[in-house]
């Protein structure tokens, strides 16, 4: 989980042991897995999640995923606009069902394995990442680039 998602926890009287620091999924896993030791994890995701940090823990830590809610795709003609922010690779796929990215935008991508949605529909295309997975950052770094 990242900074937003700890932040709507502890609204509710929730304070998480560990929170992720940057876009690097794989990274992540490694930080977390120096944390657990032996214990069990589990994973409450999306039924739409790659499932990467789960992926890229050692092999010995027993890790459990398990649905908590559905995505759904929504398939929407989205007028043209001049930068384009994806979140996730479910967010680029429900995009391109309908839509598509004009050769002159800017595109941001939160994280390595949106990025990886994207290079898929536009292998030569940049593609920028923020430092971090807020959109604090993301308007940071727009702003930066202006």
């Amino acid at each position: 989980m990242g900074p937003a998602t700890a932040k709507a926890m502890e609204e509710h009287g929730i304070h998480p042991e560990f929170v992720g620091d940057g876009n690097n999924p794989e990274k992540v896993a490694v930080d977390f897995s120096g944390l657990i030791g032996n214990e069990a994890v589990l994973f409450p995701s999306s039924s739409l999640s790659k499932k990467t940090i789960i992926n890229a823990l050692p092999t010995d830590i027993e890790a459990h995923y398990i649905a908590v809610y559905k995505n759904a795709l929504i398939s929407k003609k989205i007028e043209m606009a001049h930068i384009y922010y994806f979140t996730s690779p479910s967010n680029v796929e429900a995009f391109h069902l309908e839509s598509s990215i004009p050769a002159s935008a800017t595109v941001w991508a939160i994280g390595t394995i949106t990025e990886k949605a994207l290079r898929e529909i536009y292998p030569e295309r940049e593609i920028l990442i923020p430092d971090k997975s807020l959109i604090s950052e993301l308007v940071n770094a727009v702003n930066l680039a202006r």
